[in-house]
């Protein structure tokens, strides 16, 4: 992944996007709306397959992709309903 200090030339995605062509790596896309009111920064959008066709319907992935959702979706021991985790201060010395 691309630092975000310094960022590569080009679209921001390049380096790991599937659909990636010559001129994603040298021309930042523009930022586009569609009809749905959803943008994109994407010089392919028009030629990309619908995101139906692109995950799976059944929301089977890959082994490595399930194993990292799994990682993400199981809450740290303590942490608090909002993923953060809960710290309790120290009591002050001499107490």
């Amino acid at each position: 992944m691309p630092s975000a200090l310094n960022p590569p030339a080009g679209c921001r995605f390049h380096t790991r996007c599937p659909y990636v062509i010559e001129r994603c790596r040298v021309e930042p896309p523009p930022l586009l709306a569609d009809s749905a009111g959803h943008a994109t920064a994407c010089h392919r959008t028009a030629e990309l397959p619908p995101p139906d066709m692109i995950v799976p319907a059944d929301g089977a992935f890959s082994p490595a992709l399930e194993r990292l959702v799994a990682a993400f979706s199981i809450p740290a021991e303590g942490a608090g309903p909002s993923g953060v985790d809960i710290v309790e201060p120290m009591p002050a010395a001499g107490v």
